[in-house]
């Protein structure tokens, strides 16, 4: 399993490889040294479509710059989260490769929640 790095700003490093014919994306922070595991098309879009709709509530005049995406975990009691500026999510949403097929799908944000 060999990584590939995708994207990387000052903030933000994206890497991807494919596992068991399975795509996989490790998103990390460069300050604190944290890596954030996307497991598979379906995790990928959950997030995906989280960020769109940061973007979406930016623009439609939140104006927001923080924002904290927290994440249950089904396998342990923990909770993980992380807080991204608009910068920050701009900069994913580009990152992370999509087909316009996977922008246009619908998924269940369940296991997301927003605060900020």
């Amino acid at each position: 399993m060999e990584s590939s790095l995708i994207a990387q700003n000052q903030n933000w490093r994206v890497r991807s490889c494919l596992l068991g014919g399975e795509e996989e994306y490790a998103i990390t922070k460069e300050s604190g040294r944290f890596t954030f595991y996307l497991h598979g098309r379906t995790e990928k879009l959950i997030f995906y479509k989280k960020l769109q709709s940061i973007l979406e509530s930016y623009e439609e005049g939140t104006k927001e710059n923080l924002w904290t995406l927290c994440f249950d975990s089904v396998q342990s009691p923990m909770e993980f989260c992380m807080t991204l500026t608009i910068d920050d999510v701009k900069f994913l949403l580009e990152a992370l490769p999509t087909t316009e097929a996977e922008k246009q799908m619908r998924v269940e944000e369940e296991l997301i929640k927003e605060v900020h």
